[in-house]
């Protein structure tokens, strides 16, 4: 496992005094990639935008059903809180034409990083591990939600996508389908440097199901954002109790 120094211009880098080695480093977005983020949106808005809009239920539905009531119009002020938002037509295409642009120029970055050429591999003799991944999704309208926090597919499922050395011995180009979640990334990453895994850790390393090991997995995992919902999931059954009023939703 290889882990990596970038060297910055000093006003890029912060280094705790208590911490040695440790460094913290700010990205710097510049002129040129602002450019190149817009030119994303407006690729993608444009082909948005030969798509009908429906402003609310998941993109999905056929017909459409949305899991909650159109907001009732947002009184005038500063602020607006995400369960006032009710975008419709060209005004909600537009949304999620920024959205999915910015995504689209976030992929052209990582195709840099990942260049066979130029990219880490090929800097490092092929020995960095790449993970990528997302604290939460967007739910962009679906449902009439915007933002994170609901248990809906938009928000709460998010990628993993791992690329290894291949003295690790995990087969490239395979897909699992066991429940995971964010809780795992940490004892994977100690796994594969070699350390041992603290017990108190709740996740576990995904080195067995990646390798193809017989192990006693988890058959479902729990999702919860505790003021307003508590949910299971396998990954494709999904149970929702809302904790307020006590409603509950399943989904197959």
């Amino acid at each position: 496992f290889y882990l990596r120094r970038v060297d910055l211009p000093p006003r890029h880098v912060h280094q705790e005094r208590d911490a040695p080695g440790q460094v913290q480093a700010s990205l710097i977005v510049e002129a040129s990639q602002i450019r190149g983020a817009e030119a994303s949106v407006a690729e993608v808005g444009g082909r948005l935008r030969r798509i009908p809009a429906r402003g609310g239920p998941a993109a999905h539905d056929d017909p459409p059903v949305a899991l909650r009531k159109p907001p009732e119009p947002a009184p005038q002020g500063d602020y607006l809180a995400p369960g006032q938002v009710r975008l419709t037509g060209e005004a909600l295409r537009s949304c999620r034409a920024g959205y999915y642009g910015l995504i689209n120029h976030i992929d052209d970055q990582i195709r840099r990083l990942l260049n066979p050429v130029m990219g880490i591999q090929s800097q490092t003799g092929g020995n960095t591990v790449v993970m990528y991944t997302s604290d939460h999704g967007e739910m962009l309208g679906d449902h009439y939600h915007w933002r994170k926090q609901v248990p809906f597919e938009g928000s709460a499922r998010v990628p993993l996508l791992m690329q290894f050395p291949n003295r690790f011995g995990i087969r490239p180009a395979q897909v699992l389908h066991q429940p995971v979640g964010l809780e795992d990334i940490m004892p994977t990453v100690l796994d594969l440097a070699g350390v041992e895994i603290p017990k108190s850790v709740e996740g576990r390393s995904l080195l067995p199901l990646m390798r193809g090991e017989k192990c006693d997995w988890r058959e479902y995992i729990h999702i919860e954002h505790a003021p307003l919902h508590q949910s299971l999931t396998d990954g494709r059954e999904k149970f929702v109790w809302y904790v307020k009023d006590g409603r509950e939703l399943f989904f197959d």
